[in-house]
């Protein structure tokens, strides 16, 4: 389905009936999964941002955590069977991701074959070499040893991952992650919901996954302009900073500021502006600020 922005902003407002759209759409992206809209609207901003600027890293790393069974492979499973993904298993044996070139399943290559698109990552504690991904996660290039030689591929992925217990994640691969979401087993309000999907068998229609599809499309190919036109412009855009940082006491790195404006610049996207504003800055603080704090809910 092919249609111009126009169009598309005009179906997803019929969509929201009138409500703010972008909180409306992700009831309908993954529909297999009950609830978790703030999970599937952090995924969507992953999907739109596809490709590193000349300023740095655009790609936004999503980390799913929490007890088996609780609805993190399905989100796996869905970018794999409806996004084309890349779907890697915690099984060591299948693939390490050891940098050479000459393993059979290609090793760390995977990820230069799907520069650009995204690699759906389940179980990683699992994985040996699992340090192989920062520079990946991070620069979106890695350097393979073939016979001595030392070559760089690209492979800007756009990576959401699976973990049951992050305690067996190292610190660095942690850090490079923008969002992270955590999953308890699901209440019995949840639970009886869940069994009413499965028993119904909800799915969306066919026209609306159509309309997903062109949504996501036409908000990749937008480059919202973070940089402000003016001085009066630059204050406007650091103040949800400021007010954060004051409002904490604490100040933050120029990794977490960085991770910041890449998410305001996927909301800006997915609301199909051509600029980031204060208000997507302060929307990207609030689901950052609340992605840290699922670091520390101990695995159960």
């Amino acid at each position: 389905m092919t249609m111009s922005l126009d169009e598309v902003r005009e179906i997803l407002t019929e969509m929201a009936e009138g409500d703010d759209f972008i909180q409306v759409v992700p009831e309908f992206f993954c529909p297999e999964v009950v609830g978790h809209s703030d999970v599937k609207l952090g995924v969507m901003c992953c999907l739109v941002n596809q490709w590193d600027t000349p300023d740095g890293r655009d790609r936004i790393n999503i980390l799913l955590k929490g007890q088996p069974g609780c609805g993190k492979t399905i989100f796996i499973d869905h970018l794999r069977d409806r996004w084309g993904a890349l779907y890697l298993s915690g099984d060591a044996k299948k693939s390490s991701l050891k940098g050479d070139g000459r393993r059979s399943d290609g090793g760390i290559r995977l990820f230069a074959k799907y520069n650009g698109g995204i690699v759906a990552h389940d179980e990683i504690e699992e994985f040996s070499d699992i340090n192989t991904l920062r520079d990946i996660m991070e620069n979106g290039r890695y350097v393979d040893a073939i016979g001595g030689k030392h070559e760089e591929f690209e492979a800007q992925i756009r990576y959401v991952a699976a973990a049951n217990d992050i305690s067996k994640v190292p610190k660095p691969i942690l850090s490079r992650f923008d969002l992270v979401y955590h999953f308890d087993m699901p209440s019995v309000e949840d639970s009886i919901r869940i069994a009413q999907y499965l028993i119904a068998g909800v799915k969306n229609l066919e026209t609306t996954d159509e309309m997903i599809d062109a949504y996501i499309s036409t908000a990749m190919n937008i480059d919202p302009a973070i940089r402000p036109r003016d001085i009066d412009g630059l204050g406007a855009k650091v103040k949800p900073f400021a007010d954060h940082f004051e409002s904490v006491d604490e100040g933050k790195s120029g990794r977490w500021i960085k991770s910041i404006l890449r998410i305001a610049k996927a909301l800006a996207r997915l609301k199909l502006k051509d600029e980031v504003t204060a208000v997507e800055i302060e929307e990207a603080i609030e689901m950052r600020t609340a992605s840290d704090k699922q670091l520390e809910i101990p695995f159960d």
